[in-house]
């Protein structure tokens, strides 16, 4: 059983090895917040319910604060980048945010194009 409180298996269970706060804290609270729901979905609550949760951040940063939000392409984010399969939500998400044109909207809109496909049950 895992460590509900210091290692949770919903934050340690990325391919990579790399725990979600070793990314998640390289980004602003409300950006951070909006990846940890990417890292974990589907490993502690329904897949539907994390995408949703990421979406809602992604648009209160882009209202609150505007559609720059930017993530250093660190040994860790690289890591993650690797092991992710192609076209994954959190993969391209992560890359929209290490590019050099870092887009909120971008990442809202490829966060919002993963909840129909999962509505639709694709």
């Amino acid at each position: 059983m895992s460590d509900l409180i210091n290692s949770p298996a919903h934050y340690t269970a990325h391919a990579s090895g790399i725990e979600a706060i070793e990314i998640c804290a390289r980004l602003d609270f409300v950006t951070g917040n909006a990846v940890k729901y990417l890292f974990r979905a589907g490993l502690k609550d329904p897949v539907l319910q994390d995408l949703r949760k990421s979406a809602w951040y992604l648009r209160h940063y882009k209202e609150r604060y505007g559609n720059i939000a930017t993530l250093a392409p660190t040994r860790a984010v690289m890591s993650v980048l690797r092991s992710e399969a192609a076209g994954s939500v959190l993969g391209d998400v992560l890359q929209i945010l290490v590019s050099e044109d870092s887009s909120i909207p971008l990442a809202l809109a490829r966060v919002e194009r993963e909840i129909e496909r999962v509505q639709e049950g694709r």
